[in-house]
């Protein structure tokens, strides 16, 4: 009897265990940067990944953000006018955010 009881008792050690590993492991890593006048960050999601963006110039600049999807559905460029000093965020609902960049002029 004793030895069935500690085998269940091992055994939820033993699963509480993997249900804690599995909880903590590490989700995707944001990505932030500097482009041109742009700062910008993003952070991958699973159905939708916004991308806030900030304009440090005093004229308008543009913001490009490149995407792609699977089997080339999606593949496209989002552009997106900034005014000077100024910030906003893109849902990016279709595709992957691949790439991030502003206009430097």
């Amino acid at each position: 009897m004793r030895t069935a009881h500690r085998v269940v008792t091992s055994l939820a050690i033993a699963a509480t265990s993997i249900g804690l590993t599995l909880a903590t492991a590490p989700a995707a890593s944001a990505e932030e940067g500097v482009s041109g006048c742009i700062s910008y960050s993003f952070h991958p999601g699973t159905l939708t990944t916004t991308v806030y963006y900030r304009n440090r110039c005093d004229v308008p600049r543009h913001v490009y953000i490149h995407r792609v999807g699977n089997q080339g559905t999606c593949d496209s460029v989002i552009t997106i006018r900034v005014p000077g000093n100024k910030k906003g965020n893109e849902v990016v609902r279709c595709g992957e955010v691949k790439e991030v960049i502003g206009e430097d002029r």
